[in-house]
């Protein structure tokens, strides 16, 4: 982007930590927090505040806060705003309903603001300072911390186009937890959202601190957008290669082959076309990628029956519209 640096990925990853940064003097562009941080009161927020105290709770405790806070509670009431709720308010009881109704009202509000991103910038911003605060008192380790960062990473490129659209989620989502977390309290919501707002001015305008600004929104590829990570449809964790006409340009998935799986990966052998490449296409290695197995079934869950089918297996979809096995020809 015109006047902007061109960021990269591990720069890419901290910045989305930009507001908690702000707002707890921590470095903003370098994974070590900095040197003035009291490790031992640190230590001690991590396990008051979200029971942390080793390495299996710290993944515990910043997964459970990626896929079951404030993003996705949203996506709860944006059922219901779309008529298709996730489930019957009936089966609460009359103060779980009470609340949830009332939580439900106030995210409205953003709603004209956010549509389907909802607050997922809080969830992962907030994860990212977690992951570099254990990483801090040496409760996760590099390698931990670098695989963390690269999923966290990943769902945020995806979902947003700048930093602009991130802020605003970032902004609306942390006001909603803090007035669900505060048991509906207003002026603990409004509280948060001006903490925000002068944490988000300094991001953008101040000189010193301007990192919102001075760097552009990481550059790629979006790959299955509108897929949501997390939803975990098969128990294989293999890979499998995917052309861009399916992974990109969304087009239906026409063909599947089974192949040897390649050696020293975790790969499933499967390989995945929309079945109108041509061999120049598919010969060109950056047309293709490689991808969980169960990332593509969220795409496309049809594609779930076959996956367990033998080497040499091809799938095709037929002139109806369905999946089906090739039948082999005789001779």
């Amino acid at each position: 982007m015109e006047g902007k640096i061109a960021i990269q990925r591990e720069e890419f990853e901290i910045l989305l930590s930009g507001i908690p940064s702000i707002l707890n003097g921590y470095d903003l562009v370098k994974l070590e927090v900095g040197e003035k941080i009291n490790r031992e009161a640190l230590r001690k927020h991590l396990k008051e505040q979200f029971e942390i105290t080793d390495t299996d709770s710290a993944i515990k405790a910043i997964k459970a806060f990626l896929n079951d806070n404030v993003q996705w509670q949203y996506e709860q009431f944006l059922g219901f705003w779309k008529d298709e709720p996730q489930f019957d308010l009936e089966e609460l009881d009359e103060k779980a309903r009470l609340f949830f109704e009332g939580c439900k009202t106030f995210a409205k509000q953003f709603y004209p603001f956010l549509k389907e991103q909802g607050f997922a910038a809080f969830d992962y911003g907030e994860c990212v300072r977690m992951i570099r605060e254990c990483y801090a008192v040496d409760i996760l380790d590099r390698e931990t911390v670098e695989m963390m960062l690269q999923d966290i990473g990943t769902r945020a490129f995806r979902q947003f186009d700048s930093w602009e659209e991130f802020a605003i989620s970032y902004l609306c989502g942390g006001c909603y937890f803090m007035f669900r977390s505060s048991g509906m309290n207003n002026d603990y919501g409004s509280m948060m959202f001006q903490n925000e707002l002068q944490a988000i001015e300094k991001l953008f305008f101040e000189s010193r601190t301007n990192v919102w600004n001075r760097y552009s929104w990481l550059e790629g590829k979006k790959y299955f957008p509108g897929i949501k990570e997390g939803k975990k449809l098969i128990e294989s964790t293999l890979g499998c290669f995917v052309t861009d006409r399916v992974s990109i340009d969304q087009d239906k998935i026409c063909y599947m082959v089974r192949e040897e799986p390649s050696k020293d990966n975790p790969d499933s052998g499967w390989r995945i076309f929309a079945g109108d490449e041509t061999q120049e296409y598919i010969d060109d290695i950056d047309h293709t990628q490689v991808f969980s197995l169960n990332t593509v079934c969220n795409y496309d869950p049809d594609i779930i029956p076959f996956l367990e089918e033998p080497i040499g297996t091809v799938v095709i979809r037929n002139a109806e519209g369905k999946l089906v096995k090739e039948e082999k020809q005789e001779g």
